[in-house]
């Protein structure tokens, strides 16, 4: 019996904020992405920018990527081999890493592709001459520095990276 009675207190508040809810939001902004003006005599349709989830344009969006460069190596080394680069992208809730890389000296070069989320870092190399070859890791973002720092393993051999991270502009 209790349960009943609250669940019927729960769809009586339910149903009572409905009303206060469509109030508190204008009734011109359900929908309306087009809106009519009158000038001399004539009606011109001008359509509005869409909205997002929160009511702001996507003009005012924030960026959805940023980009990434910096310098990696192997293990036990301290001077960098080489230099890798790319974007990291949002989709839903993990990142996308899409980039370049290459060996100092330009003796090699290829692509990185991988999913980041909590923490770990999951991908794909391919070289210049279409070999491929898994790569993971544990990335650690510097968000003070606007630093990424990753170790990374591979099949035969492990190491670290350390980027930048930038915010491209508009």
């Amino acid at each position: 019996m209790k349960k009943i009675y609250g669940t019927l207190i729960a769809a009586g508040i339910l149903f009572a904020m409905i009303p206060v809810s469509a109030a508190a939001y204008p009734a011109n902004d359900f929908g309306q992405d087009v809106v009519v003006q009158e000038k001399a005599g004539f009606q011109q349709q001008i359509r509005q920018q869409p909205r997002t989830a929160m009511g702001a344009s996507t003009a005012d969006a924030p960026q959805k990527y940023v980009k990434v460069i910096g310098i990696w190596d192997y293990t036990g080394d301290n001077e960098s081999d080489g230099y890798f680069g790319g974007r990291i992208t949002r989709k839903g809730r993990f990142g996308v890493l899409k980039g370049l890389y290459n060996i100092t000296g330009n003796e090699s070069k290829g692509k990185i592709v991988g999913i980041m989320k909590r923490g770990y870092f999951n991908g794909r190399l391919t070289t210049s001459n279409g070999s491929k070859c898994h790569i993971t890791g544990l990335y650690k973002i510097d968000k003070e520095n606007h630093l990424l720092k990753l170790r990374w393993m591979t099949p035969h051999k492990s190491g670290w990276a350390v980027a930048k991270i930038t915010i491209p502009d508009q």
